[in-house]
């Protein structure tokens, strides 16, 4: 029968902590090998103060986006061509676990572990401001279709009846062979209604009476940061959708 010699709790745990000692310093090494001089100095910049501010560089790029404007994305926009700027080597991300399992010390490593983290949330973020951009868009079209169409309610009403006496005198004028035109003038003199037809065609819906094109009104609001969006975001699309991506990419 064999026999087995137990270590006692504090050699067990110091092997592990050991252990977690040489693996962590194995990961910083992962994370820093690639780095240049120039890289290191600039992870250095980011813990200096932010000119005209009262924070770090690295607290300005973690600072949460705000409400979905124009104004907030393109500040988030901003943060992430600092991160790109960095030039860190690509594909890093692919070599760290998420910051929180990372310890406190070796600077550049846990600089490193903190700006793919961050970078990561800023692209989310930033997608997310301008679906929510969108969706207050699609949302004021609607309302403004239904505002502009409650407005001109009692104005299409009275046309509706307008249009419904001169239909009935027509049809009667058909039936008795009399002048149509003298017809319609016997309710209103004919440059009013002339007039009339051209507040009419003013009064008209599209066809599909859709709030669709009212979309277009966000514009002004739109142009001010997509041009920035879709330069700092690099786009990758499944074969499904490289059409897509291709016109995405069209100057």
């Amino acid at each position: 029968m064999m026999q087995y010699i137990v270590p006692s709790i504090d050699v067990i745990k110091r092997v592990c902590t050991e252990a977690l000692t040489q693996g962590t310093r194995k990961l910083y090494e992962v994370l820093i090998a690639p780095l240049s001089e120039s890289q290191r100095q600039k992870l250095d910049n980011l813990l200096s103060i932010r000119e005209g501010t009262m924070i770090s560089w690295l607290s300005w790029l973690r600072q949460s986006p705000g409400a979905p404007n124009a104004k907030h994305i393109m500040a988030h926009i901003e943060r992430l061509r600092t991160i790109e700027n960095l030039a860190l080597p690509e594909g890093l991300e692919r070599s760290v676990h998420p910051l929180r399992d990372l310890e406190s010390f070796h600077r550049y490593a846990t600089l490193v572990a903190v700006v793919l983290d961050t970078r990561v949330t800023l692209i989310d973020e930033i997608i997310d401001m301008h679906d929510r951009m969108l969706g207050m868009l699609f949302n004021r079209a609607k309302r403004h279709h239904s505002d502009r169409f409650q407005q001109s309610g009692k104005t299409i009403n009275d046309k509706l009846r307008l249009y419904s006496r001169i239909g009935r005198v027509l049809v009667e004028a058909k039936q008795n062979g009399s002048d149509p035109f003298a017809a319609i003038e016997s309710i209103l003199p004919w440059e009013i209604f002339a007039e009339s037809v051209i507040e009419t065609e003013k009064l008209a819906q599209p066809a599909n009476f859709d709030f669709l094109p009212l979309i277009s009104d966000g514009f002004p609001h739109l142009s001010r940061y997509t041009p920035s969006l879709l330069e700092s975001l690099r786009m990758k699309a499944a074969p499904i959708a490289e059409d897509i991506l291709k016109g995405v990419n069209t100057d």
